[in-house]
């Protein structure tokens, strides 16, 4: 006869489950009883592994379906607990230091070989050459430096992801491009792929508040449209007590305001932009927000990721909105200093970004 697991089992994996949920990762055990009752459970559905030897209780890992970023923290820090000797690096590193890294990236964790201490290689975990000893601890994981980790990670994504680590990592610096290129140039000397970095980092912009607006901006750099002006302040026509902003603006030389909206999981998954709302009111809030932006005349560009990564996509939609090339007469005027765009002489209609703001005043 086939005999269920003890009482003191169940209460042993109960205790290992919920401590781990307490400090937010996942769960391990070195008692083989343990671990190979968690692999029944794991077969039975109570409980997931999400990398081997790791483990999760089904009902928080479904709770955190639309929170793929907390289901990777978990696990990044379930191993660095299950592997004290880890330094955490490139991809996994950058996602617990807050930097902007596709999920893609995050299916594997990410391990520094440090000098005198090179591990083995396991089922996914992606080791890398560690040129230096210097580690930080954050969250309870020992990882690489935040510049450095950002530095690892640019030279190995292509500029579209590279310039969403380098505008998250000039945001977390407070630098302009100039700064962060300075902070980087010193960090990569005579690395490979610095050249190239430094080339991201050129466009690199703070006020970007998430990795589709990066990627929007890097196709529009890409196919050389003239840059909109980010986080615009807007006011509400309905209650000026409640301003908003705009990812993007344009003001096109005829005074047409066209503003980009760049749909987006992290604006649904990123506490910091949801402020406590839940899906529902964040639909509803950016179509009051589109709805008042049309009434006083501008024209909306909302793109989604699948635009942002088609050349084509963006550059039809770019097109039909009236963006022109940075390198035409129209787009030559748009980015003058003396330009609506940059603050100077408003537009025919009186439009201006100044201050951050969009205002209309009187010509000059």
């Amino acid at each position: 006869m086939v005999r269920g697991p003890s009482r003191n089992t169940e209460l042993a994996i109960r205790g290992l489950l919920d401590e781990a949920a307490r400090d937010r990762r996942a769960a391990f055990s070195t008692n083989r009883q343990l671990k190979d009752a968690l692999r029944r459970r794991v077969a039975s559905g109570s409980v997931v592994s999400p990398h081997p030897g790791l483990f999760v209780d089904r009902e928080l890992w479904d709770s955190l379906e639309h929170a793929p970023g907390e289901r990777h923290a978990m696990v990044i820090r379930g191993a660095a607990r299950r592997h004290p000797g880890w330094v955490m690096c490139h991809a996994s590193a950058a996602h617990l230091h807050g930097l902007r890294v596709s999920h893609r990236h995050l299916d594997e964790l990410h391990v520094a070989d440090m000098p005198g201490s090179r591990g083995n290689s396991a089922p996914g975990v992606r080791r890398h050459y560690a040129r230096g000893v210097e580690t930080e601890t954050l969250d309870g994981v020992r990882m690489t430096p935040l510049v450095t980790t950002a530095l690892d990670v640019m030279r190995t994504l292509d500029a579209r992801e590279g310039l969403v680590i380098a505008d998250a990592l000039a945001g977390r610096l407070g630098m302009d491009a100039a700064g962060l290129i300075e902070s980087l140039r010193d960090e990569g000397r005579g690395l490979t792929g610095i050249d190239r970095t430094l080339k991201v980092a050129a466009h690199a912009n703070p006020l970007a508040e998430s990795g589709g607006e990066s990627m929007a901006r890097a196709m529009i750099i890409k196919l050389r449209y003239v840059l909109p002006k980010l986080q615009v302040w807007v006011r509400n026509v309905l209650d000026p007590q409640s301003p908003f902003r705009v990812d993007g603006m344009w003001i096109l030389p005829d005074g047409t305001v066209v503003i980009l909206e760049v749909d987006g999981q992290e604006k649904r998954e990123n506490e910091r932009m949801t402020r406590g709302r839940s899906v529902e009111r964040l639909v509803w809030d950016e179509r009051q927000r589109e709805s008042l932006v049309s009434a006083m005349g501008a024209r909306v560009l909302r793109v989604s990721f699948a635009n942002v990564v088609s050349e084509s996509e963006m550059a039809r939609r770019l097109d039909a909105f009236g963006v022109p090339l940075a390198a035409s007469d129209a787009g030559r005027v748009m980015v003058s200093e003396m330009s609506a765009m940059n603050g100077g002489i408003p537009a025919p209609n009186g439009a201006v970004i100044r201050d951050g703001w969009l205002r209309f005043e009187r010509p000059r």
